[in-house]
């Protein structure tokens, strides 16, 4: 696993959070493993939208990889929207964590008997994906904001 805190610029991650993060439709469908987990809203982004293919190359540039983008979502949990341990498709995982940051302890990101990351605004994490993992849900009224990009190793 890897972290890159204040991966993009300061203007494109307002322009993300504030304006493309609310403009674009969420639904109350999508969990983890097993719905009964919980379940939290998510939204599916077009892999030929110009934001996920800027923002991709980002990502490509910064690992200097060649990976293939299998797909890309927003997920936004709330108070009590837990995920559960789980393993994603493709070969890694490329999450940015989008939305203002929590306290320490709220919302973080677990490996399986691995650590536990904080959940920081602009902070994005890179996983291999057959690793179990999860996100848990912030304990106060900020919703946790994440943006992932799923890759299939191409190198």
């Amino acid at each position: 696993m890897i972290t890159i805190d204040n991966f993009l610029d300061e203007d494109l991650l307002k322009f993300i959070s504030y304006k493309f993060l609310h403009d674009t439709p969420h639904w109350f469908d999508h969990f983890s493993e097993d719905p009964k987990d919980g379940i939290f809203y998510a939204s599916t982004i077009a892999k030929d939208n110009p934001l996920v293919q800027f923002v991709f190359l980002k990502i490509k540039q910064e690992f200097k990889i060649k990976n293939t983008l299998k797909r890309s979502y927003i997920n936004i949990q709330h108070r009590g929207m837990n995920g559960s341990f789980h393993k994603d498709d493709g070969d890694f995982t490329y999450m940015l964590m989008v939305s203002e940051t929590l306290k320490p302890g709220e919302g973080t990101f677990e490996i399986k008997n691995g650590p536990k990351i904080d959940f920081v605004q602009n902070r994005l994490i890179m996983f291999e994906a057959n690793k179990l993992h999860k996100g848990n849900a912030p304990l106060n009224e900020k919703p946790r904001c994440t943006w992932v990009f799923k890759t299939n190793e191409n190198n």
